[in-house]
Formats: C-alpha cells, sequence, structure tokens
C-alpha cells in the first residue's frame, strides 16, 4: 500500500508548469566553483576538443586554440591530456605532435571505451569544413596510439564527418556513434547509427531515428537506465531541442516527451551534456540557446540545462532567471568546453566564450554540484515480530522536486503499520514508553508525527514524500522509523515491534 505523506515541514505546493522553468541557481542548488590549484601544469587553452572518462580521470584530446579570454585562434592540437580530481593534476599521455597519434583536430568524436581500457577518437575537421573518417584507439594500460582500420567509408565505417557523437552503450557492451556533418556546403548532415565493437564498425538501421544532425549531445546513464540520451543539435531546419532515448538491448532509438512540454534552453551546438548519476539528472551547461521561450537568445549563455530522469521534466537555472545572456559568476557564458563526471561531480575546462565576455579563469577546472546533496542513512536495528526481522529501506534519495518513497518488509498477517516521522534522532527501549513491547524494540527517532495505521499489503507498507522543488529545504534533516502493530483474531493489541531507522538529509536538485 503506498501511502502519501504532507509534513507539515513539506507542505508547499506548485501550480502546473506549462513550459521549461527558469530557477534560481544559487546555493545551495548545483553550482559551479573554481579548483584552486588546477590550473597547474594545464594543457594549452582549447575549445571542442574531443572528451571523455573514464570514471576517475577527464580526458581531452586535440581541439582548437583559444587564448586567454575564450577567442578562437587558427590553431589545432592533437595532444592527449588528463586531469585527476582527486590528485588535482593534469598529466600529459600523448604530446603534441606525436607521430603515431590523429593528426590535429576539432570536433572529433571521442569515448571512453570500458571493456577495452581506451579511449576512441573518430573523425572530426583538421580546419574548419573539413571532414576526416580515420579512427584511433589510445591504450591507457600502455599510452600508445593505434588505428583502428576503415579502408571503405560508409561500408567497413562511418563516411568523413565532424560534430558526430559517440557513447558506450552499456547493454550492448560497443560503442554508439550518431550523425554528424559530412559537408560543409551545402550543408549535409547524417543521421546514421553505427556500433563499434572491438574494431569492427557495423551499421544499424532502426526503424525510427532522430533527424539528421550534427552539434548534438549524448551521454550514457548507468543503471537503472544503462542507455543513451541524445540532446538537440541542428539539422536542415534549424536548431533543435528534441530529446531521444538509445535502448541497446532492442537496438532501437524511441524519442522522449518530456513533461509539461519542457525542452532544454539551449540546442548544444558542441556543448555536451553529462550525466550526474548522483543527483540522476543530465546537465548542459551553457552552450548557445534555442531561442524559443523561455530561452531568449540563440548566442552563448549562461544558463543550465537540466533533465530530470527520475520526472522526465527538463528544468534551467540561472543566476539571472530572465534573462539567458547574463553571464554566470563562475564560468561566464563559456562553451564548448570539455566536461566529464566523475568524482560524484560534474567538471569542466577550458572553452571558448563569445565575443568581448571574458573568463580569467579559463585555464582552471570547475567543479559544479549541489551542496549538501541528499542523503538517505539507515541506522539502529528492528525487531523480530509475527512476519519476521522489521526492515525499513529505500532505493532512492530524498531531492527537492521528487517524492521519496521508503519500504517497511515483513509485517505480519494480521498487524498494521504505523509511521514515526522525528526531528532528532533517538534511542529509547520501546517497552519503556509501551510494556507491550517485546525487550530489544528500541524508539530510533522523536516521533513528532505518527501516520497511521496502514494496513499492509503482502506484509509491506510503502511510505512517499513529496517534496517541493525549493532550495530552502536543502539540508532539512527528517527520521523516519515503522512500527508493527500486532493483533489476534479476536482484533485484541497483543504486540509492538520496530523497525531499524532512516536518517534523511534533503539536497536541492
Amino acid at each position: 500500500m503506498r501511502i502519501s505523506i504532507p509534513l507539515l515541514l513539506l507542505a508547499l505546493t506548485s501550480s502546473a508548469i506549462a513550459q521549461t522553468t527558469v530557477y534560481s541557481n544559487a546555493s545551495p542548488r548545483a553550482n559551479a566553483t573554481v579548483v584552486a590549484g588546477s590550473n597547474v601544469g594545464a594543457p594549452t587553452l582549447v575549445y571542442w576538443g574531443g572528451w571523455a572518462t573514464d570514471g576517475a580521470r577527464m580526458f581531452n584530446f586535440g581541439g582548437r586554440g583559444v587564448d586567454a579570454a575564450g577567442t578562437a585562434l587558427s590553431t589545432y592540437y592533437n595532444a592527449l591530456d588528463a586531469y585527476d580530481p582527486v590528485a588535482n593534476t593534469w598529466t600529459n599521455l600523448s604530446a603534441q605532435g606525436a607521430a603515431t597519434a590523429p593528426s590535429n583536430r576539432f570536433r572529433t568524436a571521442c569515448v571512453y571505451d570500458p571493456s577495452l581500457n581506451r579511449l576512441v577518437v573518430f573523425g572530426g575537421s583538421p580546419s574548419p569544413g573539413v571532414p576526416l573518417d580515420d579512427c584511433y584507439a589510445f591504450d591507457l594500460n600502455t599510452n600508445t596510439w593505434s588505428a583502428i582500420p576503415n579502408p571503405t567509408p560508409g561500408v567497413t565505417g562511418p563516411t568523413a564527418r565532424w560534430d558526430a557523437t559517440m557513447q558506450y552503450d552499456a547493454a550492448f557492451g560497443g560503442l554508439l556513434l550518431f550523425g554528424g556533418q559530412t559537408v560543409n556546403s551545402p550543408a549535409t548532415r547524417s543521421n546514421e547509427t553505427w556500433i563499434l565493437y572491438g574494431n569492427t564498425w557495423t551499421q544499424l538501421n532502426p526503424t525510427t531515428s532522430p533527424s539528421a544532425r550534427g552539434l548534438h549531445a549524448m551521454t550514457s546513464r548507468s543503471a537503472p537506465y544503462n542507455d543513451i540520451l541524445l540532446i538537440g543539435g541542428q539539422d536542415a531546419g534549424g536548431n533543435l531541442n528534441d530529446t531521444w532515448r538509445w535502448d541497446g538491448a532492442n537496438l532501437t532509438w524511441v524519442q522522449i516527451t518530456p513533461i509539461n512540454n519542457t525542452v532544454p534552453v539551449t540546442w548544444s551546438s558542441g556543448e555536451g551534456a553529462v550525466y550526474d548519476s548522483v543527483r540522476q539528472v543530465v546537465t548542459i551547461i551553457g552552450g548557445p540557446g534555442t531561442g524559443v521561450a523561455p530561452s531568449n537568445s540563440t548566442s552563448g549563455n549562461g544558463w543550465v540545462s537540466e533533465y530530470d530522469c527520475v520526472t522526465n521534466e527538463w528544468r534551467a537555472y540561472g543566476n539571472n532567471t530572465v534573462s539567458q545572456n547574463t553571464s554566470d559568476p563562475v564560468w561566464g557564458q563559456v562553451q564548448r568546453k570539455c566536461m566529464a563526471f566523475l568524482n560524484g561531480k560534474t567538471y569542466f575546462w577550458g572553452g571558448q566564450n563569445p565575443p568581448a565576455i571574458g573568463d580569467s579563469t579559463l585555464a582552471y577546472v570547475k567543479e559544479y554540484q549541489a551542496s549538501p546533496v541528499a542523503t538517505a542513512t539507515s541506522y539502529g536495528a528492528g525487531c523480530t515480530g509475527p512476519g519476521g526481522l522489521l526492515s525499513l529501506t529505500t532505493s532512492e534519495l530524498p531531492w527537492t522536486g521528487r517524492t521519496w518513497t521508503a519500504t517497511s518488509a515483513n509485517l505480519g498477517p494480521l498487524s498494521l503499520g504505523v509511521e514515526l516521522w522525528g526531528f532528532a534522532s533517538a534511542a529509547l527501549p520501546l517497552n519503556a514508553v509501551l510494556p507491550i513491547s517485546p525487550v530489544g524494540c528500541t524508539l530510533l527517532d522523536t516521533a513528532a508525527i505518527i501516520r497511521g495505521p496502514f494496513v499492509p499489503a503482502a506484509g509491506s507498507v510503502t511510505t512517499s514524500l513529496s517534496i517541493p522543488n525549493d532550495p530552502s529545504l536543502a539540508g532539512s534533516q527528517l527520521y523516519l522509523q515503522m512500527a508493527e502493530m500486532e493483533f489476534d483474531a479476536g482484533f485484541n493489541w497483543v504486540g509492538l515491534y520496530s523497525s531499524n531507522g532512516l536518517a534523511l538529509q534533503v539536497g536541492a536538485l
């Protein structure tokens, strides 16, 4: 049985959303900070390189040079560098101009392949409008490059292109490549889907596909999704703000329809998307606007687009909730930067600024995450009732803007469940309060709010708690314990038992 809990603390309501809502990015919700000392040993400043992560490091391959203000230069690179956020250090893995490396390029597809512990780079452009069709792998065990043959582009692998995107397909176990621009003038884009498994390319022909496009973003989502999301880009009709899901188990593309007609406020244009497994959101930091409300620009912007994977909703955040052109106080309007999610945070570095908008910290790595993050921690121990050891568990975290749930299991066939909510933990023998409880059962919170009783379904009671999208709730502490009231066949109350407790800290999504 599912129970909705309108706690006084969380009794706020919100109206239906007709389109993407822009919220303040003020702390404590996720926003960016500069990582002190992260400029030491950093690579030459670039934008639009190939970037990826192995879960421990952020990699950047190649890119086009920029000056300290983020203005594009006519220089191109093929160096490979790695940033370790724990050590806060950069390491050059392959030097600029290395003979065995791919040639200088930008706008390339780059991905980490966990099955072979390697980085794979495909295509890109050595200068604007010139496509490449070569593919290389960098072995992270030996720090060496090797070519992946593509002798007949279009048959043995994708044709030459830039602005394609690759991601790891956990369900299939290979590397998925989609789209890209193949001809500069007239602009010609692809909607081909290719899989690289080992060193063999296979073109797939799903029944439904996103439109032919480039400049789109893609990101892999880990469990429980194990899929890939594709977002926006540009096709023959212009800027896009659609969202697609690649299902590697069935080799299909499925368009996602987010709730309340919400869309990202950026169309990507080379800006990356990353999946934040802590908050279960897909994040796009900056990038050009779509020009479709609430986006009020098609130039580089200071807003963040986030797709809530739990609620199926796009939201936008900015220090100015009206003007998209207002620069973020940390990263300005930087776009087309190196970025990755690792160590529980999104990290980004480098990038390109719109004209006349400088970023004095461009050489530094920035990190992006909420503080505090949501937590749900079990504490104490349950006692044994007529159905066995009474337990209280959750697989979710209590974030603002979502509904949090917990389930109590092993209630007896003639029992009722009672929720005990508190604002502090406790450790009081339950039989000191009610002698009907056996020795060994403990009251684990202050029980300021008591809800119930509730009839179990198959021995379980599930509690749900709707938390408004209000960052002022971040850091709120709540405690929950389930009590079991046992009755005999004559409906006489004969026992009282307690579960373990759950300590909750609300996080601002």
